[in-house]
């Protein structure tokens, strides 16, 4: 059916800045997509309201004159889709880069759990050659639990230096009529394996000075002098490096997003030369320091191993006006991952004045993100990729680096090594410069180490036949040894030991297995970093292991029989959560079992932290409780928010999967999902709306 809307008169310009519910700008202190400049009819003749899901085409016509009566045509053509949001979480965090012959994670996990059908497709580009793109593309249905991977002996590997492109869509169509979808898109590069530049951040921060040769890659930030105090603290210079944010105090409160090459072709010098050759015809000059931008300034920044990267055209014409000119691509791709929320993804050239954020930012009112942003213990890795590209019919150049580091936000008042800083990992037992101290403290126990899982991941319910996938990223981003073992509920053991790549991303299709027992399996992972480490060459004697956050070393998963019963959970009931008028009170989760149920395991997963696990005993009646009280686990796990998405007052906002398992005779599984303060229980997918009510 066509629906056709005015026309309309257009009377005057808008301004709007986009908000959450309760009024806060979704965008704190930070470059951002907002405030854009409308043009309105002031009528509601354009007001819509769709009745229908499925995908849609909008063709907008019309006309705007200017003071001397020119007439500008207003032409569109945009397809849209009318669902449901599913959230996405794929088997890599998004944007991550590789190395020439990783393999890339087509798993996928979904939110809430349904079992919707779903498409990965990734698109290499060797050398940035679209005529050599090879695409990949995997196609499947998520099981019940929202759980997708595919068949065991699925590999795609990343071939070749160049560029990719991924693009994921999960698509539900509810048995009551609803649509649910959600999709993802991302990109980076892949660097070959003898990659004649290497990618850094910069040391310091943005200071104004011309002087740039005594910044040191590792300081805390109050202890710099004057001239070396800027806003923003640059991305760590070496790979693996760990920056602590302040959320409550300036400087030291902000990023900003710069990737760096140094040469590797020694007194050859073949990259740094070609910059300097081409840098007369830049019209994007480099990111400050040095403020003097001149071939001078451009020699500062190589001397010290942080060339800027730039693009050029033969006439000298700016790029954007002659893309057909072009005869140097010099860019970076930027980005910042929290395991839940996708922080910033940036393509630049080094003179980007935006590419920064404050840590009270909503990313975009993403789902699972607190109104007020950031909560400290949050951590992110910092990924980056370079790209340096020649083009020329006789000595053609395609050169690709990636970067990563590790961000994590510090107690407010600072901690007891201090405040916002950047350091080498491990408690510089390394020897490096600066002790940091421990990446976090939970539960008493400090954290040097640690690893994201994201293939199978804690509390997860397979059936019996679905791919057990194992898969993740060390923290701190650096090429670790990761050994885990998974062992079946009969006590069959699968073990493999892992050699993260440089940037600390762990996977290995060939250890792909089926789930061939119905039950309780069990995950233990170590990390242990047992090479020199890259920013002086010394392997760490101590501070040098870890596991998955909240855990002792072990995770559990679970696996039923497909089709089985669902556990039969009848409290809390699907929809948005009314709180009582105190605010925040533990939510009990309540069922009834199966005869023959001995127990019933429980795991509660957030952010890649095992928040809780354990089991209840139901009683004679097979009634069971298990509680999720986040008030008692934000004592402990100080980054699950107390903080609404809605607006800045108490409430929920994290995405929180609690899954349960009765171990018995008659095993069966639920699932219950917390996105924000709206329930999701087992299959049950339909919303209640609730009248929004903002409260002070």
């Amino acid at each position: 059916s066509t629906d056709t809307l005015g026309p309309a008169p257009i009377r005057q310009a808008s301004v709007r800045t986009p908000t959450t519910p309760g009024g806060d700008p979704l965008d704190f202190g930070t470059g951002q997509v907002s405030d854009l400049y409308h043009l309105t009819t002031t009528e509601d003749a354009f007001d819509y309201t769709f009745d229908q899901y499925g995908p849609h085409v909008i063709t907008l016509e019309g006309e705007v004159y200017d003071v001397y009566g020119n007439s500008y045509p207003i032409l569109g053509t945009y397809e849209i889709v009318v669902a449901r949001v599913l959230d996405l979480d794929p088997g890599q965090l998004p944007t991550t880069p590789y190395e020439q012959g990783d393999a890339f994670m087509p798993g996928l996990h979904i939110f809430p759990p349904v079992p919707a059908d779903v498409t990965v497709r990734l698109v290499q580009m060797p050398d940035s050659d679209p005529g050599q793109a090879i695409t990949a593309t995997v196609t499947g249905q998520a099981n019940r639990f929202g759980y997708f991977q595919p068949p065991a002996g699925t590999t795609i590997t990343l071939t070749a230096p160049g560029e990719f492109r991924v693009d994921i869509a999960a698509l539900y169509p509810d048995p009551d009529g609803t649509l649910w979808m959600g999709t993802m898109t991302w990109g980076n590069v892949v660097e070959g394996p003898a990659a004649q530049i290497e990618a850094h951040g910069r040391r310091g921060m943005d200071y104004h000075d011309n002087t740039i040769d005594d910044m040191s890659a590792w300081f805390e930030v109050f202890d710099l002098p004057a001239d070396k105090v800027g806003i923003e603290v640059y991305y760590p210079y070496f790979s693996g490096d760990v920056h602590w944010g302040n959320e409550d105090r300036q400087p030291g409160d902000s990023i900003h997003s710069i990737i760096t090459i140094k040469d590797l072709t020694g007194v050859n010098e073949t990259f740094y030369d070609i910059l300097r050759s081409y840098f007369p015809r830049a019209r994007n000059c480099y990111r400050f320091p040095p403020d003097e931008c001149n071939a001078t300034g451009l020699e500062k920044r190589i001397a010290i191993d942080e060339a800027p990267l730039f693009i050029t055209t033969r006439s000298g014409t700016d790029p954007v006006l002659a893309p057909d000119e072009i005869d140097l691509w010099g860019y970076w791709y930027g980005s910042s991952e929290r395991p839940d929320v996708r922080v910033r993804e940036i393509l630049s050239e080094d003179g980007m004045g935006t590419a920064y954020w404050r840590f009270d930012d909503t990313y975009g009112y993403q789902i699972g993100e607190p109104a007020d942003g950031d909560h400290p213990g949050d951590i992110k890795w910092e990924f980056g990729g370079a790209v340096f590209r020649v083009i020329s019919e006789t000595n053609p150049i395609n050169e690709y680096a990636i970067y990563s580091s590790f961000w994590v936000l510090l107690p407010h008042g600072c901690d007891a090594f201090g405040c916002a800083r950047v350091t080498p990992p491990f408690q510089d037992a390394t020897g490096a410069s600066l002790n940091g101290g421990p990446i976090m403290t939970l539960k008493g126990e400090e954290i040097d180490m640690l690893f994201l899982p994201k293939g199978v991941r804690p509390g997860d319910v397979l059936e019996v036949g679905d791919v057990i996938a194992f898969s993740g990223h060390v923290g701190p981003p650096l090429d670790s040894r990761v050994g885990v073992t998974i062992t079946s509920p009969s006590n069959v053991q699968h073990v493999h030991t892992f050699r993260a790549n440089k940037i600390g991303w762990v996977y290995d299709p060939s250890f792909d297995f089926v789930a061939d027992e119905p039950g309780r399996w069990t995950v233990d992972v170590a990390v242990l970093h047992d090479r020199p480490y890259v920013g002086n060459g010394v392997t760490p004697a101590s501070h040098n292991s870890g596991t998955v956050l909240g855990t002792s070393g072990r995770y559990e998963f679970y696996v039923v029989e497909p089709g089985s019963p669902r556990l039969f959970v009848h409290a809390p009931c699907p929809g948005f959560i009314a709180w009582p008028e105190e605010g925040i009170v533990p939510i009990h989760i309540r069922g009834i079992v199966p005869a023959g149920t001995s127990a019933v395991r429980y795991t509660v997963h957030d952010k890649g932290i095992v928040m809780d696990q354990g089991s209840v005993t139901p009683d004679a009646g097979g009634m069971f409780t298990v509680t999720y009280d986040a008030e008692a686990l934000h004592e402990d796990f100080s980054m699950l928010s107390l903080t609404a998405h809605e607006g800045r007052w108490r409430g929920l906002a994290d995405e929180v999967a609690i899954n349960l398992l009765a171990e018995g005779s008659d095993l069966r599984a639920n699932t219950v999902t917390l996105i924000g303060e709206e329930v999701f229980v087992g299959g049950e997918v339909q919303r209640v709306y609730l009248p929004l009510v903002l409260r002070q």
